[in-house]
């Protein structure tokens, strides 16, 4: 079975909307992971708004069966739930925004209809300047929404992570 690997930048409100769109047409079960201290969260599709804005967290499970909540770490989580698919979600704050990671090592149809609906809403390449010694890179498989676009012909940076050195700037 194959998997799914997704990098992506969307804004907040793009993110809800993927969130949302997935839980209604596919019928999925989610949770919202929090850190410090550890918890798992249930999502109810009718509040699939409430995972990606928790201020703890900054990932999601999409299950097609029900979750298993009772795990007490990341790696118990996934050992007891064995094929979800994982939204680490990029935020947007002071240092810009950041990636935000689909992925699954488990590739099912519905998994892989997910996946196509992203990139059918997204545009893949972009370049990465590292502002402390100019180097750069072309990323091809990296895609950005057309509001992460706006977003950094704003001036406002996308970033692999917070306090990354690496600006991405968007194919447009």
């Amino acid at each position: 079975m194959s998997s799914i690997s997704i990098q992506f930048y969307a804004m907040p409100d793009e993110n809800n909307d993927f969130v949302r769109r997935w839980m209604e047409s596919e019928g999925l079960h989610a949770a919202a992971i929090e850190y410090h201290p550890f918890a798992v969260l249930p999502i109810a599709r009718e509040a699939a708004d409430e995972g990606v804005q928790c201020e703890g967290g900054r990932r999601l499970v999409f299950a097609e069966r029900p979750i298993d909540c009772s795990a007490s770490s990341n790696t118990q989580l996934l050992d007891k739930n064995e094929g979800v698919l994982v939204l680490d979600i990029g935020r947007l704050g002071p240092f810009g925004l950041t990636e935000s990671h689909l992925k699954t090592s488990q590739s099912t149809a519905r998994w892989r209809k997910i996946a196509a609906d992203i990139k059918k809403n997204t545009e893949a390449g972009m370049v990465g300047v590292n502002e402390q010694s100019g180097a750069t890179a072309e990323y091809r498989s990296l895609r950005y929404t057309n509001g992460a676009a706006t977003l950094a012909a704003s001036g406002t940076p996308l970033r692999p992570f917070e306090q990354s050195p690496v600006r991405l700037r968007t194919g447009r």
